[in-house]
């Protein structure tokens, strides 16, 4: 799975747009050709990130490629507002427009319709191609439908995946710079358009075909168009036609049950699914003594940067150990960032409009539930694959996060404040217990009864025990799909609490996209804690301090770092840890539930 394709594509373009700038005054045929090689390469690159600490450390490839697109947005910022940025533009954030050698030529005057075009129709036919008519297509597809059929045949897994992501990477980062040398002309701040996942819809749609993902992409195409006139005609936000695209993802998964299975009826009421195919402080006073006025400031600096590491890592470990339950259960929900972001706009407006904050608190724990079932009736009533469903209902909450907080934007609501009095946190030290929200002591107090759930009750063995065999769970009379069920509501409902933190309690307002990806960091804390409650808490807290590190060298004016690079800092910790766990695993087996991932199917 690779979800690194938004990064692949920005790196493309910045790659070639690098080639445009250095050959700015220069002219010839040969200058685009070398900023499409560029943006090839660039791409290629970027994907080899993830091929590396896949192969080498076995390191889930769906974190690392996707932390990966945060960096390369951060990448971006840095070099619009810094070196790259043109001088004679007004102050904008942007490069200089390329020449008319860097541009792609129109394919049919008087259009849009530029040589891109006819580029990716020629790629698709060449893709089909060489997936079904190859021996190279044959090897990437056994390697990807029967993993052990292909070990056992002799092909090299690490090989297949090196050139998947290579050619995958590669095609991205075409057409990144394909984008920039057409519509935009320049390189903007602008130009990450979600592109890279809705290939991963236009993929599902197209049913992994080339041919067919040539005609998706027409579908996905009409979308954007519509969304944008939308946008214009009715003041719909952007994210509306990714809501719609989200939506057309869900129902092509629902439909794979009928491609799967055949509805026979029998006598005694209902149908059953037969089996059709396989599954697929301040300065000192004039008196006192400034080295007693440095130690306070001292202290006063330490005792704010517990507070700041207890808040960031607060809603990732809520979020974490909602996720880790669901895991546990042997179901992989991808969507924590979409149910975070559905609780972090519900939590706001039911506080803006009841003012009260713990209303809006409760209203996003029922939200992020809502969003989970969505999520669950895909892939356990009916089958669906789990990755695409939950990457699904990333997209889905995002675009519906959009689309409700619209009018919300800009205006503030009451905190969710401390949950003790201003007198007993007045004392500094005291300050550090007693000076949090509710929902800093609820996470902890939620570490430690799902460690006693997974640990000490029976619920808990029983959930545990689905996730490791299901068939012999369901075999000694246990509901496998109704525990999953429950495990993945409670899942959602923790995500849309630890949403909520972000618009309730750090920022008591909301903005689109409000959580900025931490909802994948949720889910990589569960792989770093080994899908322990302990160390999800250990977990939390460090990427908080990360975090925090972040904020307190904005704050203290640090300008040898560039803020974009302190921004990226969380995204590249967590590949980094990621890297360092997976190594130290290699060759010692895995802590995750035998069933992750999995879909199940009640024997008759």
């Amino acid at each position: 799975w690779n979800i690194g394709a938004e990064g692949q594509y920005i790196l493309g373009g910045l790659a070639g747009t690098g080639i445009a700038l250095a050959t700015l005054d220069l002219d010839g045929g040969w200058v685009l050709p070398l900023m499409v090689v560029a943006g090839i390469l660039g791409g290629m690159a970027w994907a080899a990130v993830p091929a590396f600490l896949k192969t080498r450390m076995n390191v889930n490839e769906i974190l690392s490629s996707l932390m990966l697109n945060y960096v390369a947005i951060q990448l971006l910022y840095y070099l619009m507002r810094g070196p790259w940025k043109d001088p004679m533009g007004f102050n904008f954030p942007q490069t200089a427009m390329f020449s008319a050698a860097q541009t792609l030529p129109v394919a049919v005057p008087g259009t849009l319709i530029h040589l891109g075009i006819p580029i990716a129709a020629a790629l698709a036919l060449t893709a089909w191609f060489l997936i079904a008519r190859s021996i190279t297509g044959f090897q990437i597809r056994v390697v990807g439908l029967a993993p052990r059929a292909a070990r056992y045949g002799g092909f090299r897994q690490s090989s297949t995946v090196w050139l998947a992501l290579m050619v995958g990477g590669g095609m991205a980062g075409l057409a990144g710079i394909l984008e920039a040398s057409g519509p935009f002309g320049q390189m903007v701040p602008q130009f990450p358009t979600g592109y890279g996942y809705t290939a991963i819809i236009v993929a599902f749609l197209g049913r992994l075909n080339p041919l067919g993902i040539l005609l998706a992409a027409l579908v996905l195409a009409l979308t954007y168009v519509g969304g944008e006139s939308a946008q214009t005609a009715l003041g719909l936000p952007s994210a509306a036609a990714g809501v719609f695209q989200a939506m057309m993802l869900f129902f092509l998964l629902a439909t794979d049950l009928l491609v799967r299975y055949r509805l026979a009826w029998r006598r005694g009421g209902g149908a059953r699914a037969g089996r059709r195919s396989p599954a697929a402080g301040g300065r000192p006073g004039r008196n006192q003594d400034p080295r007693g006025g440095r130690d306070r400031m001292t202290l006063a600096l330490f005792i704010t940067i517990l507070m700041t590491v207890a808040a960031a890592a607060t809603p990732l470990l809520i979020a974490a150990l909602g996720e880790l339950v669901v895991e546990k259960s042997g179901v992989l929900n991808l969507g924590v960032e979409g149910m975070m972001l559905i609780g972090a706009v519900t939590g706001f407006a039911v506080a803006s409009v009841t003012g009260v904050p713990a209303v809006g608190a409760v209203a996003a724990m029922g939200a992020g539930a809502l969003a989970a079932l969505i999520f669950a009736v895909l892939p356990l009533s009916l089958m669906a694959n789990q990755v695409a469903t939950g990457l699904a209902l990333t997209i889905f909450g995002t675009g519906v996060s959009a689309l409700l907080g619209a009018p919300y934007v800009g205006i503030t609501t009451t905190p969710l404040g401390p949950v003790f009095s201003d007198a007993l946190a007045a004392d500094p030290i005291w300050r550090i217990l007693f000076g949090h929200s509710p929902l800093v002591y609820a996470g902890l107090l939620l570490t430690l009864g799902v460690w006693w759930f997974l640990k000490h009750s029976r619920p808990g063995l029983i959930l545990r025990a689905v996730g490791e065999s299901d068939s012999a769970a369901h075999s000694i009379g246990y509901p496998v799909l109704k525990i999953r069920y429950l495990a993945v509501l409670f899942g959602g409902a923790m995500a849309g609490l630890g949403g909520c933190y972000y618009s309730l309690v750090l920022t008591p307002m909301w903005a689109e996209r409000l959580t900025a990806g931490r909802g994948w960091i949720a889910i990589a804390l569960v792989v770093f804690a080994s899908w322990r409650p302990g160390r999800v808490l250990a977990g939390a807290y460090l990427f908080g301090a990360v975090i925090t590190l972040e904020l307190q060298a904005k704050a203290a004016g640090l300008n040898f770092f560039a803020p974009e690079l302190l921004a990226s800092l969380p995204y590249l910790a967590t590949v980094l840890v990621l890297a360092i766990i997976s190594a130290g695993r290699r060759g010692a087996g895995t802590a995750a539930p035998a069933c992750l991932g999995q879909p199940f199917r009640a024997s008759a």
